[in-house]
């Protein structure tokens, strides 16, 4: 059961029901029927919202696109829609691992600059990227769930 095709059909039937109801006989009693499905829906996507934080997904997903919009600097040039959503839809089918280790590699690039520059290549005293980025996962959604 997908609750998000089910909210699709039903829109569709309201709206149906909607046209419909320029020709009732009852307008008063179609029209209380009409909104009792909207409450219905309102309700459950309440509880899409509540169990599934459905709107922090939101969130994350326009960030992304917020983000890609400042890096392909869409204010100086046009709007490269396509590829901002083949980035969004490409990042959402990995596996979360391999983006972890896209992070990962980022941050180890990082830290052995950083330790160049400071000459303590050799200190090893290096930060286990994987345990920090595991940790504030599990912190952000702990936050999302208690929210």
């Amino acid at each position: 059961m997908n609750p998000f095709k089910i909210i699709e059909d039903a829109e569709q039937v309201i709206d149906n029901y909607a046209y419909k109801l320029k020709y009732s006989k009852n307008k008063v009693k179609d029209t209380n029927n009409i909104n009792k499905l909207i409450k219905a829906l309102n309700c459950l996507d309440g509880v899409l919202v509540s169990k599934y934080k459905t709107d922090a997904i939101n969130t994350l997903i326009f960030a992304l696109i917020y983000e890609l919009m400042m890096f392909y600097k869409v204010y100086e040039s046009e709007l490269p829609i396509k590829d901002i959503f083949d980035t969004i839809k490409s990042d959402l089918f990995y596996v979360s691992e391999l983006k972890k280790a896209q992070v990962v590699s980022i941050l180890k690039q990082h830290e052995l600059n950083n330790k160049i520059k400071n000459n303590s290549v050799f200190d090893k005293d290096y930060c286990n990227f994987e345990k920090m980025l595991d940790e504030l996962a599990l912190d952000l959604k702990k936050e999302l769930i208690y929210r």
